[in-house]
């Protein structure tokens, strides 16, 4: 019997549709093929109301992606908006905390894209600057990628600790990414190791500080494993291969 693949669960953002069409739920492509051809098997995961059926969905994955997306609403770090806050989601929000805090009860695998990284950072006590151009000395413009509609365009370079998963994955210290926030983490929070930073000194990788597998990164990578940097398959291979282990773990016990 062939082994099953390792289900990776994608929460969903909403987008508005013309009338006479509800708001529909979804998410880029982009992600779901970046899973499937590493070898995992993609699954969306709705804004669902009832935290009982998102807990039920919860325990059909085998690993958490975080991908990106609007803005996190500042009340979530204890801030008030800024000026310049973007859009907003706030069931979004809900669901992807909710989900974010049950991955780490049980240890689940979770790779966090964007806004999933920043997400991840507030649900574990941290904090965002809500506009960088704004609250940060920024040497470049970190929406390049976005502003200039080339999801694949190389923006800044990346720099890994040298004692890291994603160093030790891509074996490359310092390499281009592309670059697409208007927001990024501000205050670390304490359960996270920074492992990775642009070359303004932005926090632009992270893991976590314990055994769990818990990797962060600003960039997008799911745009650039489609030809541009294909090493970035490496890291959801890794992703996948460690949901495997950990279904597999959780099945024995």
């Amino acid at each position: 019997m062939a082994t099953a693949l390792p289900v990776i669960g994608i929460p969903c953002a909403t987008y508005a549709r013309p009338f006479p069409y509800p708001l529909a739920h979804g998410n880029n492509e982009t992600y779901l093929r970046a899973v499937e051809h590493a070898g995992g098997a993609p699954v969306l995961i709705p804004l669902v109301e009832s935290e009982t059926t998102l807990r039920r969905l919860f325990e059909q994955i085998d690993g958490l992606l975080l991908a990106g997306g609007a803005d996190v609403e500042p009340q979530h770090y204890g801030q008030q908006p800024h000026p310049k806050l973007g859009k907003v989601n706030a069931e979004q929000d809900r669901v992807e905390l909710l989900l974010s805090r049950w991955a780490r009860e049980v240890q689940m695998p979770v790779f966090a894209i964007c806004r999933g990284f920043q997400l991840i950072n507030v649900a574990y006590g941290g904090t965002l600057y809500q506009d960088l151009p704004d609250l940060y000395p920024v040497t470049h413009n970190h929406d390049e990628s976005f502003e200039l509609k080339e999801r694949d365009r190389f923006v800044h370079d990346l720099r890994l600790a040298e004692e890291s998963r994603l160093r030790a994955i891509l074996e490359l210290a310092q390499f281009p990414v592309n670059s697409m926030h208007h927001q990024a983490i501000d205050q670390l929070a304490p359960p996270l190791r920074a492992t990775g930073w642009s070359n303004d000194g932005l926090v632009e990788a992270f893991e976590a500080t314990d055994e769990h597998w818990l990797v962060g990164v600003q960039c997008h990578p799911e745009e650039l494993v489609k030809g541009v940097d294909r090493r970035w398959e490496r890291v959801f291979s890794a992703f996948i291969a460690a949901a495997h282990t950990w279904r597999t773990t959780m099945v024995q016990q």
